[in-house]
């Protein structure tokens, strides 16, 4: 590794005082996203996201580094080579004093702010940078508001196949990207992608119900209630993401499966072309393509339409816990 211009910067699995002034490398020329204040010594990484290609790493002085494919800059360090180790991801146009608080990678990798503002770079070819153009990005830029509410923070962000979600405090999701599959979920037939951020539509949501979460796969997008309950929308790839429902423009129900009646879920999450959802009877669920055990049911089935309990050994006391053989 190069060695970093930040004499006090922390290396990836080496201790900082042993290796002072050798941390994690930058390149492209441009100071990277970190945060002043706290010693090195006392950095730790505090969330890590990795997509097919991909991989980013937060620390908890608010810098980023990442890793992998990067023929769509990708890796934000303002090149488009290949990154087979950690290098910092540049600032951008991120503004002065922001702290990255959420990740997400894909071949446009995304990034929220404590200022409430998602920032992306990469892959641009259906708009989803977010920015109104189609131009692609190798360092972070802000995402622009679009038709989100004067006001609303982001406070979470998901990665489709090339569509982007923002979830606002103002418990509503918003969109922008390709329409493939209706990836928008805004209830337009048309497939047309969106270079800006728009809302979904309410779908079977009941008017009043919040929106908490977001998980996104491939083709399909599952978000869930502040009334406990999972929708989605997408393409249903024949796998059961969406239950038995083939294809859906705007949120529709996700079946009850074998969720217990009086269960609310507290989480969702999913692969690319299966589900999973955590209930506050602190059990896990899954849902869609299970060729590969993903379902964590015991068997390599093809399918799931309805949700089915998890099983095998997890740890006791551990959530998804209890359902064992």
């Amino acid at each position: 590794m190069e060695r970093s211009r930040t004499r006090s910067q922390k290396t990836v699995g080496g201790d900082a005082r042993r290796r002072r002034g050798r941390g994690l490398p930058r390149r492209g020329g441009q100071r990277g996203i970190r945060r002043r204040g706290a010693p090195a010594s006392s950095w730790t990484f505090t969330q890590v996201s990795s997509s097919s290609v991909n991989t980013m790493a937060l620390r908890s002085d608010g810098a980023v580094f990442a890793w992998g494919q990067n023929n769509f800059g990708q890796v934000g360090d303002g090149t488009t080579t290949q990154a087979p180790t950690p290098v910092q991801v540049q600032r951008g146009t991120i503004p002065e004093g922001v702290r990255i608080v959420q990740i997400t990678s894909s071949y446009t990798s995304v990034a929220v702010g404590d200022d409430g503002k998602v920032y992306t770079w990469g892959w641009n070819s259906n708009g989803q940078l977010g920015d109104g153009t189609t131009t692609q990005r190798n360092v972070p830029g802000p995402v622009v508001q679009g038709a989100i509410p004067e006001g609303v923070k982001i406070v979470k962000v998901a990665a489709g196949a090339s569509t982007l979600y923002a979830l606002g405090d103002d418990g509503w999701l918003y969109s922008w990207g390709s329409d493939s599959f209706n990836a928008l979920g805004d209830g337009d037939s048309s497939t047309v992608a969106r270079r800006t951020p728009g809302p979904i539509a309410r779908g079977v949501i009941p008017a009043g119900v919040k929106l908490v979460d977001v998980a996104a796969g491939a083709s399909t997008v599952v978000v869930l209630g502040d009334d406990g309950m999972a929708y989605g929308w997408g393409g249903n790839a024949a796998n059961g993401q969406l239950g038995n429902v083939t294809v859906a423009q705007a949120p529709v129900a996700i079946p009850q499966g074998q969720i217990p009646a009086g269960v609310k879920l507290v989480k969702v999450g999913g692969g690319s072309y299966f589900n999973a959802a955590l209930g506050d009877d602190g059990k896990l669920y899954g849902w869609g393509e299970g060729s590969y055990g993903q379902l964590c049911v015991g068997t390599f089935q093809t399918k799931q339409a309805t949700p089915v309990a998890a099983t095998g050994a997890l740890p006791e006391g551990a959530p998804g816990a209890g359902h064992g053989p």
